[in-house]
């Protein structure tokens, strides 16, 4: 059902997923020039836009699928893989900053590993639901 703990840590999955597109992901500064913020958006950053974007639809169906806990909990995990992918794409991108790129990191860098705390939340209580069930069914 849509009113369990659950559904509430992918709600906010969903919500993280689209402060990820509304705060800067990193500040630039190519040679010669002031500083930048770098959002993510289709034309400057197409694949890692594509991720975050896959990861906020994957989590609006994973939220309806609440009658097929099994189903949900491997989207959970496949959601999981995305954001660490996205992580990594993200570092292999090599972004023109001066210094460490750790040093430049913005706000909403930070929003998918939130992103990613909270599904794994969200995997503990599907999976205790259907333990719970398991065990109602078992009494009967």
């Amino acid at each position: 059902m849509l009113q369990r703990i659950q559904t509430i840590y992918l709600l906010a999955v969903i919500i993280c997923m689209i402060l990820t597109f509304v705060f800067p992901v990193i500040m630039l500064s190519p040679e010669g020039q002031m500083p930048v913020d770098a959002f993510l958006r289709i034309d400057n950053y197409p694949v890692l836009s594509a991720v975050i974007a896959f990861i906020f639809v994957l989590t609006c169906i994973i939220v309806f699928l609440f009658k097929k806990r099994k189903l949900q909990v491997q989207l959970c995990w496949f959601s999981n893989i995305l954001i660490v992918a996205f992580y990594v794409l993200f570092f292999l991108s090599g972004f023109e900053c001066q210094g460490s790129i750790l040093e430049h990191v913005k706000l909403g860098l930070v929003f998918p590993l939130i992103g990613l705390i909270l599904n794994l939340l969200a995997i503990r209580f599907i999976k205790k639901d259907e333990k719970l069930i398991r065990s109602l069914d078992r009494i009967r």
